[in-house]
């Protein structure tokens, strides 16, 4: 069983590459990156192992599509693609390839997991609450 860890959104690697941001990359570029498993799986290992911050508080929420979250932040890792890019890329790769990078995905995920529960990850399940009530600041009118 995982536990379930937060980071706060402003130390994300995936955020901070802009993965939800507004960049308009060539959507040709993005097939053909993904279609390329081997170059695809290595950004996929360089996240799971390099992006600290991303991996605990979306690999370890088990509620979401871990595996698409890690195909996502290998596109923006490798090419800048934004979350949508990589989506609207993903419905135009044919199933087979779909399929393999989604096996790539599942297995660094897998050892990702096993690094994560041998304790060698670290995360805090209260960094989000603690963050948001350092930063709140009351002005008060007396």
């Amino acid at each position: 069983m995982l536990i379930r860890r937060y980071t706060p959104y402003q130390t994300w690697e995936c955020y901070i590459n802009g993965m939800w941001g507004s960049r308009v990359t060539n959507i040709e570029e993005t097939i053909d990156f993904m279609m390329d498993l081997d170059m695809f799986s290595h950004h996929m290992k360089e996240c799971c192992e390099n992006w600290h911050s991303s991996t605990l508080n979306f690999l370890t929420n088990t509620s979401i599509n871990r595996i698409a979250h890690i195909g996502q932040m290998a596109c923006c890792h490798a090419i800048g693609a934004t979350s949508l890019e990589t989506k609207q890329a993903w419905k135009q790769l044919t199933n087979e390839n779909r399929q393999s990078a989604n096996i790539k995905a599942s297995l660094h995920l897998k050892h990702w997991e096993q690094r994560y529960k041998s304790g060698k990850l670290l995360g805090d399940p209260d960094v989000t609450a603690r963050v948001f009530l350092m930063s709140v600041q009351i002005k008060l009118d007396i």
